[in-house]
């Protein structure tokens, strides 16, 4: 049975996930977000990330990742193939400290 939707639900607030990091990068993600007010939820790469994405089908997601995380560049390519998750918007951004 699929769930009706109603005006309450499709009025909500629109849902971001970030991948990756934790609610100390939201200074570095707020910028992507622009004007438009989101529910944020955080979730930890090692926590399955696409198998989340496909079960919340969030609005936005915003991949926080080394650039030299294959696991991360693995999860970008399955949203991607996936016919249920590719017209996903998907921000990466990388989560490489500056060399000092």
């Amino acid at each position: 049975m699929r769930p009706v939707q109603t005006q309450v639900e499709s009025s909500a607030m629109p849902r971001a996930l970030i991948v990756g990091a934790g609610p100390e990068a939201l200074i570095g993600i707020e910028p992507m977000l622009g004007t438009n007010r989101f529910r944020v939820d955080f979730l930890d790469k090692h926590d399955t990330p696409y198998t989340a994405i496909r079960l919340l089908r969030p609005d936005l997601v915003v991949l926080c990742f080394a650039p030299d995380d294959d696991e991360a560049c693995q999860v970008l390519q399955m949203l991607q193939l996936d016919p249920a998750t590719r017209r996903l918007p998907i921000s990466p951004t990388s989560t490489a400290k500056p060399a000092l």
